[in-house]
């Protein structure tokens, strides 16, 4: 194993002395007559209840700007938001099974039946639906994988859809029936690595990077980071148990599918596997932001070198990861901000962070690679 690297160190050898940290011990219809042509004479119109027209002559369309029309003409009312008991009950057979749930949106359902099948339980299509490739595709993997599949209301399909955004933690403004663009499927839940799992799962991974979330609980959040350490290559994401959002079905619809490739494991304590992490060879970098509690020893990003295994702990947007938690990291991080907003997204920290250190574990093992062929030569 490397020894630990120094910050900006400048050295070509592959072994480093350890930093200097102190930190290292573990712990209604209009009113438009209907039918009306010209040939025809006009149908007599029926007055509207409290409406000021009376007998049989047609409702007149009041003019922009008559703000003395009756109410005749104002449109009716929405009908209320359902209950939450009559919304659970028009879930289509809603399952028993623990921890089941829905999964919407043709691109995470079409990734979720390629990669793991058997978690689908049945899928359902919105009467009406738009035929398009992706869709022609989740009927075959159905029908080749003996998962039934029936088409429904569409008003069955936006149920699922608000009943998520109600209990995962979303907020109402967020819930939009068209992001399940009239695809829906029933699943189990998906199964987590233990730690020790993860650690040997990530030994096949080319670059050596994980990403620890600490408090970060907004679904949309978590699916834009399981997204990212997907896209750069990382060999895990760890989600503890408790101060965290875990992995909802709105975190799944906003991964579009990252959550099927990327090894994902959950702790009970954070902390003690930071601790079990550092012990299997990898290095930790807590995320801060500039105005954070004991900001004297929190480094800009660039300064660190991270060509050995990287644990990345990212945190909440405003404070960034909890302070017992940054203290037993070997490398306090953060991102300049030029600007006037004083911090960003965690999703786009955590892209800006995770690319700058697989960039630097790429650079190091072609030089590496390079150097090894000379000697040969």
């Amino acid at each position: 194993m490397n020894k630990r690297p120094n910050a900006r160190s400048s050295s070509s050898s592959k072994s480093y002395d350890r930093p200097q940290a102190k930190n290292r011990t573990p712990s209604s219809p209009t009113g438009r007559p209907a039918g009306a042509s010209s040939s025809k004479p006009k149908p007599a119109l029926t007055p509207r209840a409290g409406g000021a027209n009376t007998g049989n002559a047609p409702a007149e369309r009041p003019r922009f700007g008559d703000f003395s029309a009756t109410d005749k003409a104002r449109p009716a009312k929405r009908p209320e938001k359902e209950s939450r008991e009559n919304l659970e009950k028009s879930l289509p057979d809603f399952s028993d099974i623990e921890g089941a749930h829905y999964l919407y949106g043709r691109h995470a359902v079409l990734e979720l039946l390629q990669e793991n099948p058997k978690r689908v339980q049945k899928l359902y299509v919105a009467e009406h639906a738009g035929i398009d490739k992706r869709l022609e595709a989740i009927i075959s993997l159905c029908e080749e994988n003996s998962i039934r599949w029936n088409k429904v209301p569409r008003q069955k399909i936006d149920n699922i859809v608000r009943y998520h955004a109600e209990t995962f933690g979303d907020d109402d403004d967020a819930f939009n029936p068209s992001s399940a663009q009239g695809v829906a499927v029933m699943v189990t839940a998906q199964p987590l690595l233990e730690l020790d799992d993860l650690i040997e799962k990530a030994k096949s991974y080319t670059t050596q990077v994980m990403i620890a979330l600490d408090e970060v609980t907004d679904g949309r959040n978590i699916g834009a980071i399981l997204r990212v350490a997907d896209a750069v290559g990382a060999c895990g994401v760890i989600l503890p148990k408790h101060r965290t959002g875990g992995l909802s079905p709105l975190a799944s619809k906003t991964a579009v599918g990252a959550d099927q490739h990327i090894p994902i494991a959950q702790v009970t304590n954070l902390s003690q596997a930071l601790d079990t992490l550092k012990g299997a060879g990898y290095w930790t970098v807590g995320t801060l932001c500039e105005s954070a509690e004991g900001s004297s020893d929190i480094q800009d990003y660039k300064t660190v070198k991270y060509d050995v295994p990287i644990v990345l702990v990212v945190g909440s947007e405003d404070k960034g990861v909890r302070q017992n938690i940054a203290k037993r990291c070997d490398f306090r991080v953060t991102i300049p901000m030029f600007g006037k907003v004083d911090s960003l997204n965690v999703s786009t920290a955590t892209a800006v962070l995770a690319y700058e250190i697989v960039q630097q574990q790429r650079s190091f093992l072609s030089k590496t690679i390079s150097e090894k062929e000379a000697l040969q030569h």
